[in-house]
C-alpha cells in the first residue's frame, strides 16, 4: 500500500500557459457521466474566459467530483481527447495527475469502487447539502502499488471484462428498443389500417374533467388517506398506472372540497395535460378511493367502449399521440384543454373487434413489461458484478 498523495498530486497548478485566445475544452459537472468515466468534450471556450473561475486539468488528469451527491454518485472521469490537450470546468472538481509510477486508468477504477466512494462520503466536511471531500483524504488515502506493467495489465483485464458486461447490456437495451418501435407499429396496424368509422373523442366519453387547483395543502403522508393521482403516475408507451410507493401523494380532504367530482372510477382514462403531454393510465378495477391533480385529464368511457381499446389508441404515435401533440403545438399553449381530450378522431371498431384488439396489444405489452423487468434486474447484476470485478483487482487476484 502507498499514501495516494505519493504518487500522484491533487489539485495541481497549471502546468502549461496558453494564449488568452486558444480554445481549450471546458466540463461543467453535468459533462461528467455517473459511474461509466464518459465525457462530455463538445463544449470548447477561449482560455480568457475560464483561466479565472474555473478548475483547469490536462491530457490524462483523473477528476474526481468531491462535492455531494455528485461524488456519491460516481461522477469520476479521466480527461480524454482535450483540445489544445487542456481543460478547465467546475470547481467542484478535485484533479489528480499521476506520476510515472501510478496509471491514470489504474487510479479511476479505483476511486470508482463503491467501498472508496462510500469511505469518502463518511471523511466529507462542511454545511449540510454543501459537504465536499477534503483534498487531504485523497492525498492520504492507501492505494495497493503494484508496478505500472501490471497497473495496466489489470487496467486491459477490467476494461475486457466490463465491455463483455456492457455487450450484454446493449443487446438487452437494443431489443428493449426494438420491442417498443415494434409495439408502435402494431398499434400503427390495428388501429390505422382499417376503414372503421371516424368519430370524435367526445362522444366516446361520457365525462370528461381535471384536477382542482390548490390541493398542495391537503397533502398527507399517511397511506390512510386517499391517493393523490399525479403526472408521476403516468407514463408513455404504457396505460398501466405507476403505484410505486415512491411515487405516491395522499390528500386528506375535507367534506366540503368541491374537488371530489375528481373521484376516479375503475376503467377511467387519465390523460397528462401540462408539461409532458398525453401519457396515458387507465384505473385498474382494484384501486381505492383516489383523486386526480390539476395537471391530469380525466375521461370517462361511456358503456359499450372498451376503456382499454381507446387508452392503447391514445399512445399510438400514429394515432392519439400524434393529434394530441399537433393541438398543443398548433395552439402553441403550455398544454391541454378539455376541449382537446374531446376533439381526438377516433377509429370506432366494432365491441367484438375492440376486445379483439385489446387481448392482442395486452399480449405485446406483457412482452415489454418483461423485457423491462429483465433489463432493471441486468443492470443490478451488471453493478455488482462490475465492483466484484475492481475488489479481486485491487487484490491483485484478477491478473
Amino acid at each position: 500500500m502507498r499514501a495516494l498523495g505519493s504518487m500522484a498530486q491533487v489539485n495541481p497548478r497549471p502546468s502549461s500557459v496558453l494564449d488568452d485566445s486558444i480554445e481549450v475544452t471546458f466540463l461543467p459537472m453535468k459533462a461528467v457521466q455517473e459511474l461509466s468515466g464518459r465525457i462530455d468534450t463538445s463544449d470548447a471556450r477561449v482560455v480568457a474566459k475560464v483561466k479565472k473561475g474555473y478548475t483547469s486539468f490536462q491530457e490524462n488528469d483523473v477528476l474526481f467530483a468531491k462535492i455531494t451527491p455528485c461524488m456519491e454518485n460516481g461522477k469520476i472521469a479521466i480527461a480524454k481527447d482535450l483540445l489544445n490537450g487542456v481543460g478547465y470546468g467546475s470547481t467542484e472538481f478535485h484533479v489528480l495527475r499521476c506520476s510515472d509510477e501510478l496509471d491514470p486508468g489504474y487510479l479511476f477504477y479505483y476511486l470508482i469502487r463503491d467501498v472508496f466512494r462510500a469511505e469518502a462520503q463518511r471523511n466529507m466536511s462542511g454545511a449540510v447539502g454543501q459537504l465536499r471531500v477534503p483534498k487531504r483524504f485523497l492525498e492520504e488515502s492507501p492505494i495497493p502499488f503494484f508496478p505500472l506493467s501490471k497497473q495496466k495489465r489489470i487496467v486491459a483485464k477490467i476494461e475486457e471484462l466490463f465491455s463483455e458486461i456492457d455487450n450484454a447490456e446493449n443487446a438487452l437495451v437494443g431489443l428493449q428498443i426494438s420491442q417498443k418501435t415494434y409495439l408502435q407499429s402494431i398499434l400503427k396496424k390495428l388501429y390505422c389500417s382499417n376503414q372503421w368509422e371516424i368519430v370524435k373523442s367526445g362522444k366516446l366519453f361520457s365525462y370528461v374533467t381535471s384536477g382542482s387547483r390548490g390541493w398542495a395543502k391537503y397533502y398527507s403522508d399517511s397511506d390512510g388517506h386517499p391517493y393523490f393521482i399525479r403526472v408521476t403516475n403516468v407514463n408513455y408507451e404504457t396505460i398501466d398506472l405507476d403505484m410505486r410507493p415512491e411515487k405516491l401523494k395522499y390528500v386528506a380532504l375535507p367534506t366540503s372540497v368541491e374537488g371530489r367530482r375528481t373521484l376516479i372510477h375503475p376503467e377511467d382514462i387519465l390523460i397528462s395535460i401540462t408539461g409532458y403531454v398525453g401519457m396515458v393510465g387507465v384505473v385498474p378495477d382494484e384501486i381505492p378511493e383516489a383523486y386526480i391533480s390539476q395537471h391530469i385529464s380525466l375521461a370517462r368511457p361511456i358503456d359499450g367502449v372498451n376503456s382499454k381499446y381507446l387508452a392503447y389508441y391514445l399512445i399510438s404515435k400514429a394515432g392519439g399521440l400524434g393529434q394530441l401533440e399537433r393541438l398543443q403545438k398548433g395552439a402553441t399553449k403550455a398544454g391541454l384543454t378539455l376541449s382537446d381530450i374531446k376533439n381526438i378522431d377516433v377509429p370506432l371498431a366494432p365491441r367484438e373487434e375492440q376486445d379483439r384488439i385489446v387481448n392482442n396489444i395486452d399480449q405485446a405489452m406483457d412482452g415489454l413489461k418483461s423485457l423491462n423487468e429483465s433489463l432493471k434486474a441486468l443492470k443490478a447484476t451488471a453493478s455488482s458484478l462490475k465492483q466484484s470485478i475492481l475488489s479481486k483487482a485491487f487484490k491483485g487476484e484478477l491478473v
